[in-house]
């Protein structure tokens, strides 16, 4: 039997040609650990969350005070020990393909299942290895990082975020170029790690060393070569990331294409981007599978390569036992599962299409009013979303040291009037000296920042206006305020809703009057959202899938998705029944609710596959 160790200088054309001929089962392989990924993480992660519901004394967490708790020492400690396990899942798939390539050079063929197995009884040395690549890793990278974080802290908080990330000033680039600096620095010096520890991947599992020898000889092994291995890991890392990129730009350019081919049909477009998903997903797969592949390949070589020269190399172990042999599954007994599969698919696609909401109508929400086409929060952008037909306008409001309720979103100027002023420490007289509408087109030059007496007094009777109520921690009567500003414009529940990014700030308003409807702005969450006490969820769009949808309609909540711009997104999120959707151009969705009117139930159905591709650009845009 030919010895892969005496034959370093056709190591590469023979670990090729182990591809060609194991292929399917180094799939095998990605696709268990895939699998297995799932069902470990999956009960840890339930665990986890359930820990930090519990300790905040709510029935769930969202947003801000999700950051929070994840930011505390035991928030930290549970992010380290998924960190972890998925560590010891990536490490474990890598030795699984690592012995299966160096089975197949020594001609040994043995079942995937038997491999697996093999592997899961070396699970002590696995996760020692593991856990000495995470804490190592750790070590190092925490300084980057706290640098990073620092340098963000001292010269990016003192305006608002959105400043920073709509008009770029130098500040943002100086720290951008200090935190990329940063980052580069790491990845190079953990790439060099790496390639040190390369060789205790086989060194592990064929030598049976222990975790800790196991790195010790791997850095012996790789001296002297260690820039060639980081070198040739860093061309791997480029390419895998070049290629998922290529894939995703591709799928940019077919949904471009898509939206041109379907003109102003949404049905069209649903059918187009439909076949875009099909490619998008096995392109992925593909590549995924490839990258895990090379590198475990990789690592064979590299140690074929530099082991060839110890006389003392151990030899693998033969694997015997349960699963030695090739599993095959008689044809009829595949054809019964396959009938049985295609069944219970057709069970569930008919409970599902049942569960849809017949033609139910939703609401149209302009983003801080027509915001695509005027400035935000102004007087210009509501009168506009008016005049588009839009349901209802969503605005921004805080509440200045002087008692006044200013409507902006950011908590300065800095962004929309290019001045420092900030809003809580400034009169709204001063507030409304600057112009707020030149950055969007001289023509809105006369544009000032609103009161919401000035908001409501344009709305009344002829628009709803959902109100968010903006904290920054120094408010006083925020929510007192703003009511009775609505109680003196005579709008009622029906006209008027109220939400926020904080739960408690929506507690006190429902305190005060229960008979508004109030909801809660979020974009991730855990625990039950539904157990809180609020009339809708304001929720990201990715959240709003039908299922959740459902659960909230069981619990009397309504479910209205932020921010939506294209118009298959828009169709997507009426056929699983939102009530409302929050959008920048409320013309386009009224064009879209038109249109989704007259689809048929496949053509509906067929929505939702086409959403997962991804946002197309609205019909016409350019």
């Amino acid at each position: 039997m030919p010895d892969p160790h005496r034959l370093p200088s056709s190591a590469a054309a023979r670990l090729l040609a182990c591809f060609r001929r194991h292929w399917r089962q180094l799939l095998a392989i990605h696709v268990a650990a895939n699998a297995f990924s799932l069902l470990l993480l999956t009960p840890v992660y339930v665990a986890i969350t359930g820990w930090l519901v519990l300790a905040s004394g709510d029935a769930a967490l969202t947003d801000e005070d999700i950051l929070f708790h994840m930011l505390s020492p035991g928030g930290l400690l549970a992010l380290f020990l998924v960190a972890s396990l998925h560590v010891v899942i990536l490490v474990w798939q890598h030795l699984a393909m690592v012995m299966a390539a160096y089975l197949g050079l020594r001609h040994e063929a043995p079942g995937t299942m038997a491999l697996l197995l093999h592997l899961l009884r070396q699970s002590r040395p696995v996760f020692g290895l593991a856990w000495k690549l995470v804490t190592r890793t750790l070590a190092v990278a925490a300084p980057f990082l706290a640098l990073a974080a620092i340098a963000f802290d001292r010269y990016l908080t003192a305006f608002d975020i959105n400043y920073y990330l709509a008009v770029r000033p130098p500040e943002f680039w100086w720290v951008g170029g200090f935190v990329l600096s940063c980052l580069l620095v790491m990845a190079l010096l953990l790439t060099r790690m790496f390639a040190g520890w390369l060789l205790a991947f086989p060194l592990l599992l064929l030598e049976r060393q222990s975790p800790a020898v196991a790195l010790r000889s791997s850095l012996a092994l790789s001296h002297g070569r260690r820039t060639s291995i980081t070198a040739t890991l860093a061309a791997w890392m480029l390419v895998s990331v070049g290629l998922l990129g290529l894939v995703s730009m591709l799928v940019d350019e077919a949904v471009d294409t898509a939206v041109v081919l379907a003109g102003d049909s949404l049905s069209a477009l649903t059918y187009l981007l439909g076949g875009v998903l099909v490619g998008w997903m096995g392109g992925n797969l593909i590549l995924t599978f490839l990258s895990s592949a090379a590198l475990s390949l990789l690592i064979l070589y590299f140690f074929l390569t530099l082991a060839s020269t110890r006389p003392s190399a151990v030899p693998a172990p033969s694997i015997g036992g349960f699963g030695a042999r090739r599993w095959r599954i008689p044809a009829a007994l595949l054809a019964a599962a396959l009938s049985a599969a295609l069944l219970v698919a057709a069970g569930v696609l008919r409970v599902a299409v049942a569960r849809f909401d017949d033609r139910a109508l939703t609401q149209v929400v302009a983003h801080r009013g027509a915001s695509a086409d005027a400035p935000e929060n102004s007087l210009a952008a509501i009168e506009l979303a008016i005049a588009q037909g839009s349901d209802w306008v969503e605005i921004d409001v805080h509440e200045n040291r002087h008692g006044e309720i200013v409507v902006i979103h950011d908590r300065d100027l800095k962004r929309v009037g290019g001045v420092p002023l900030q809003v809580f420490d400034t009169p709204l007289a001063q507030l409304q000296t600057v112009d707020i509408g030149s950055w969007k087109d001289p023509a809105f030059g006369q544009q000032r920042v609103p009161s919401l007496q000035q908001v409501l007094a344009l709305c009344r009777g002829r628009v709803g206006v959902l109100i968010e109520l903006k904290y920054h921690g120094r408010e006083s009567r925020l929510e007192e305020r703003v009511m009775a500003l609505v109680d003196a414009a005579d709008m009622g529940g029906d006209e008027v809703m109220l939400m926020s990014l904080s739960y408690p700030g929506i507690r006190r308003l429902k305190s005060l009057r229960p008979e508004f409807k109030a909801g809660l702005l979020l974009s991730v969450a855990i625990g039950d959202v539904m157990r809180l006490e609020v009339d809708f969820l304001a929720v990201n769009a990715r959240l709003a899938r039908r299922a959740f949808i459902l659960a909230a309609h069981r619990a009397g909540r309504e479910v209205i998705a932020w921010t939506v711009d294209d118009p298959v997104s828009m169709a997507a999120l009426m056929t699983r029944g939102a009530d409302g959707v929050i959008t920048n151009q409320p013309e386009l969705a009224q064009r879209v609710r038109a249109q989704y009117a007259e689809l048929e139930l496949p053509e509906r159905l067929l929505i939702q596959v086409a959403s997962l591709v991804g946002s197309a650009r609205p019909v016409g845009a350019q």
